[in-house]
């Protein structure tokens, strides 16, 4: 997974801004997905890509299943990456088919408020961490995932912390370098 790195290193020289994925965050979403094995999974702030590559990279080697990645990739949020073109680079030098793949250029509310409920298999928020759009992307996302939600950001970022706690997100915080992650896994 060393390549991961320096991936990153060269996404944060073309954003010309540091691109905040650390190594232990990535494996554990990439061995998340090596063994979950989703058909559908959907990242809710994209950036530069570095977390889809993962993401890509155990789809391609699982054989099956799709990433969408959501991004308005505008700069008014903290947004590195100005375009999908970074993620989609990053993910076809990757060595990733654009079959196990697709990026959509909207905002979080916009591309989840027209999803039917228990659509995709697990979603990543990661997008806009303040209060407001993080309560509104978590229990969005929560309706539209079938399985599994994840937050990224939650430990520095208290407001997305708290969002998670008014819905009753009931889940694991997952402790990295940088922070937590939360899940939230549906019953069925």
């Amino acid at each position: 997974m060393s390549d991961y790195s320096d991936r990153q290193n060269k996404v944060e020289c073309v954003v010309g801004k540091p691109v905040h994925i650390w190594p232990e965050e990535r494996l554990f979403v990439y061995g998340l997905v090596k063994a979950v094995k989703p058909k559908t999974i959907v990242e809710i702030g994209v950036s530069a890509g570095i977390l889809g590559v993962c993401i890509c990279r155990a789809l391609k080697e699982n054989g099956e299943g799709i990433y969408i990645g959501v991004d308005d990739w505008s700069t008014k949020h903290g947004g590195k990456a100005k375009s999908s073109d970074i993620p989609r680079n990053n993910i076809l030098e990757d060595g990733t088919p654009e079959k196990f793949f697709k990026l959509v250029s909207s905002d979080s509310q916009a591309f989840l408020n027209k999803q039917p409920d228990k659509k995709y298999d697990i979603i990543i928020i990661d997008a806009n961490h303040d209060y407001e759009h993080a309560n509104k992307d978590t229990i969005e996302a929560m309706r539209v995932a079938k399985y599994l939600t994840l937050t990224h950001d939650t430990e520095n970022l208290e407001e997305v912390r708290e969002a998670c706690r008014d819905l009753g997100y009931k889940g694991v915080w997952v402790k990295s370098s940088r922070g937590y992650w939360m899940y939230n896994v549906e019953e069925d």
